[in-house]
């Protein structure tokens, strides 16, 4: 069956940050103007835009009316996903593919600052989860637990993992956290919630990000070399579950091998030689290597100990530093997709290329667990 082809013509990135002084549509405008310009696209050829966004992360109610103008939405369709950046990128191949649109602009900022532990809890149930004081940290904090109680994993493991992405993150000129974390330091660093230290938690990070994607016809005539949208997947998990069946993450493998299969992708660990994950703690980048059927369960922690994750690794795993050290909620997904464009296309300091085929994983998780949406990407550059 001949299937619509996707790719990425154009794309455009912050330096993320602790904050802004810059509006969240001051911040998608220059994104998006830039990733357009880099496309070699004007407004004009825009048919849609979709905004990656959560009303609770901008302070107002209805916030995408304020920004899609900022992305070229003028007498265009557009709508707004709040799942996360790489939800609203298959938003977009959606439209491509089912021949409603030839080019769609993504984008998404983060600029609104805001108390996020407290939006978090509000995600829970008012009666059960709520009143307790459940929020993103304390249910990683639980999940992790979990791991370690099934797989006898250490805050050690954790902190070597924690540092690993602070390394990557040192080295990547748009990262928020650029400090280079020690596994020591991380050990070192208070605990805010058991096994969790302070180091092993991402931040809340500022900037935006956009793509701009377009039917394989138009790739064909602006590119010679276009990254391509080669398979992509979404998945869910129930809100009230086990903690043992949540520790395994049923929603993101569910994800992940309904990419694979459009993808057409046998073997993850011949086939994919880079992966972005989004690990709001470090300890759920274990459980995501696992899920993402890239070790056997209870196996990551062990490959993790011989460097089988970093730069250097056979397969490599947040070579931006992951959200540990740079997490737009909004945006976040959106970096890290344009942060492996880059990567497959040799433009990134320090970094070569080896791989044809990276994957990119998003999450709502700093809602917290569990009920928890996952997405994966799988981007290609045919050479």
């Amino acid at each position: 069956m001949n299937r619509m082809k996707v790719a990425i013509a154009g794309y455009a990135t912050t330096h993320y940050r602790g904050e802004v002084e810059a509006r969240a549509d001051e911040l998608i405008f220059h994104v998006t103007r830039s990733a357009l310009e880099k496309s070699k696209i004007t407004r004009e050829d825009i048919d849609a835009v979709v905004i990656a966004t959560e009303d609770a992360n901008d302070g107002i109610t209805i916030s995408n009316g304020l920004l899609v103008p900022a992305a070229g939405a003028y007498n265009r369709d557009s709508v707004r996903i709040e799942t996360g950046g790489v939800f609203s990128v298959v938003s977009a191949c959606a439209s491509i593919m089912a021949g409603q649109a030839k080019c769609v602009v993504v984008s998404s900022a983060d600029a609104a600052r805001f108390d996020v532990i407290s939006i978090s809890n509000k995600s829970y149930d008012p009666f059960f989860c709520r009143p307790i004081g459940l929020n993103y940290i304390v249910s990683s904090a639980m999940l992790s637990a979990q791991y370690m109680h099934k797989y006898h994993a250490t805050e050690k493991d954790f902190a070597l993992l924690s540092a690993k992405n602070y390394s990557a993150a040192a080295k990547n000129p748009y990262a928020h956290i650029q400090n280079g974390y020690s596994s020591e330091e991380v050990l070192a660093s208070p605990i805010v919630s058991w096994p969790l230290h302070l180091y092993d938690i991402c931040p809340v990070s500022f900037g935006a990000a956009a793509l701009v994607l377009v039917s394989e016809e138009i790739a064909r005539r602006i590119h010679n070399d276009p990254i391509w949208i080669s398979g992509y997947g979404m998945g869910s998990e129930p809100y009230f579950a086990d903690w043992d069946d949540l520790v395994k993450m049923p929603g993101l493998t569910y994800a992940a091998k309904s990419a694979y299969k459009m993808a057409d992708i046998k073997d993850t660990t011949k086939e994919i030689g880079a992966v972005e994950v989004c690990n709001l703690a470090s300890p759920l980048e274990l459980l995501e290597y696992e899920a993402l059927g890239f070790c056997e369960e209870g196996a990551g922690k062990d490959l993790l100990n011989r460097g089988n994750y970093s730069r250097e690794g056979n397969l490599q795993v947040n070579l931006s530093g992951g959200a540990l050290c740079t997490n737009g909620l909004n945006s976040g997904g959106l970096f890290r997709t344009i942060y492996m464009a880059m990567y497959l296309k040799n433009e990134l300091p320090n970094l070569v290329c080896e791989s044809k085929k990276v994957l990119i994983s998003d999450s709502d998780f700093h809602l917290g667990f569990p009920g928890g949406y996952h997405g994966v990407l799988i981007l290609e550059r045919r050479t």
